[in-house]
């Protein structure tokens, strides 16, 4: 039987014990919910980044689609839109500017800067093409574009014909095919890049969890020992001195040092 034990004492480490393990655990479950939140983050990232690459795309491929059309049919209103996306909507430029602004250092945004590029040299074939069409009333990027001699001497007709095929050629679907490579590219690099964010946050967040449960482990067993303490020098020697008295013997010197005292 344990002897001489104060009780105040051994309440005193216990509250001890008992904050510094919850200080801890606070402790800990911050850490957590940060590397939580990176994780997070990393994701939504990720999504943004694969929406305004997707944007990238989509702006080049409609502008490719309304030059075609107005090659293929001549109407105003294609090349109405084409410069509308050009100039006013501008999805490839906002999709670069906002990868510029968060992700200027890595390779995606190098990839993303090169299929503009590609994009941009795309125009430039654009507006020839259409500056072969015959057009009373050009937009100003199309006036200031100088037809080849060869090109000045055709007919209408043959001017039209050399248009289409200078958007529909192997050439200029090689260099459509190389601005979705590089998209494509950019894209895997993002998804490498995220990974590795949140990998690195899981491995963190998951020593804090062990840590938590450990620290939740270290609380029980307190709790069970203070139970038993006060059990064994408290509740038991206040029962053993019930029975003496009820027997009308003396109080037997058990307990903890203040009862036996």
């Amino acid at each position: 039987m344990l002897k001489k034990i104060r009780i105040q004492r051994v309440s005193i480490f216990d509250i001890v014990a008992t904050l510094v393990l919850a200080v801890v655990l606070v402790a800990f479950a911050v850490q957590g919910t940060g590397e939580l939140a990176q994780m997070q983050t990393a994701t939504d990232d990720y999504i943004q980044c694969e929406t305004l690459a997707r944007q990238l795309q989509s702006g080049s491929d409609y502008l490719i689609e309304q030059v075609r059309m107005y090659t293929a049919t001549g109407q105003r209103e294609y090349m109405d839109n084409y410069f509308e996306e050009l100039n006013t909507t501008r999805r490839r430029e906002n999709a670069l500017e906002y990868f510029a602004e968060h992700y200027g250092d890595t390779d995606a945004f190098t990839l993303l800067k090169s299929a503009m590029t590609t994009s941009q040299n795309l125009s430039y074939t654009d507006r020839y093409a259409m500056r072969l069409a015959d057009e009373s009333s050009w937009p100003t990027e199309i006036r200031s574009v100088s037809l080849h001699d060869s090109d000045i001497t055709m007919t209408d007709s043959e001017k039209m014909r050399s248009a289409q095929q200078l958007v529909c050629n192997d050439q200029y679907q090689n260099m459509r095919d190389d601005v979705n490579e590089k998209i494509t590219e950019s894209m895997d690099s993002l998804t490498a890049l995220t990974r590795s964010r949140q990998s690195g946050a899981e491995a963190v967040f998951t020593g804090v969890y062990r840590k938590i449960e450990l620290c939740a482990a270290l609380l029980v067993l307190l709790m069970l020992e203070i139970c038993m303490i006060t059990r064994h020098l408290v509740v038991k020697p206040l029962m053993d001195y019930g029975q003496s008295i009820r027997r009308g013997e003396i109080f037997p010197v058990v307990g903890a040092a203040e009862l036996q005292n």
